[in-house]
């Protein structure tokens, strides 16, 4: 099965209602949405998020990006964005995970690496081509002595 479906079928699972369904692993949130929505302002942690099927396009200011299946956002600060659902029906909902990233823990990372701030080389605000190790890695968690499916 290709990774973005395995990730589909997760998202699915345990977020079979619209709107934001939180989980069991600390920054992870399922989002799920049934039809397209209107624009709607939001506080965007620093993230990742993952379409597994879908698209969405969030705006900040005068730039805009789209992103599906076939590429994902970063947010690498806390930023107020615009976002609505373009693709999303009952047949076909948008279905995405989003991982926060702990700021504390990204910002010693980032010291011991000697790199600059979070924000000063990588855009605030980008998309990147989906890699189906990173997919992979969205629907696995590994604890201490467990590896678990992330839902």
């Amino acid at each position: 099965m290709d990774k973005i479906d395995e990730l589909a079928r997760l998202i699915t699972r345990f977020a079979p209602n619209s709107g934001m369904e939180g989980t069991k692993v600390p920054r992870l949130t399922l989002i799920r949405a049934n039809q397209p929505s209107a624009p709607i302002p939001a506080v965007y942690e620093a993230s990742l998020c993952i379409i597994a099927q879908g698209s969405k396009r969030v705006s900040l200011a005068d730039q805009s990006v789209v992103y599906d299946a076939a590429s994902y956002l970063l947010v690498s600060v806390d930023l107020p964005l615009v976002g609505h659902v373009l693709e999303a029906s009952p047949a076909a909902p948008y279905l995405c995970c989003k991982i926060d990233f702990d700021s504390a823990a990204l910002a010693e990372l980032l010291v011991n690496e000697g790199r600059a701030a979070p924000g000063r080389d990588l855009p605030v605000l980008a998309t990147y081509p989906s890699d189906p190790d990173l997919i992979d890695a969205s629907s696995t968690v590994s604890l201490p002595g467990h590896t678990l499916m992330l839902l």
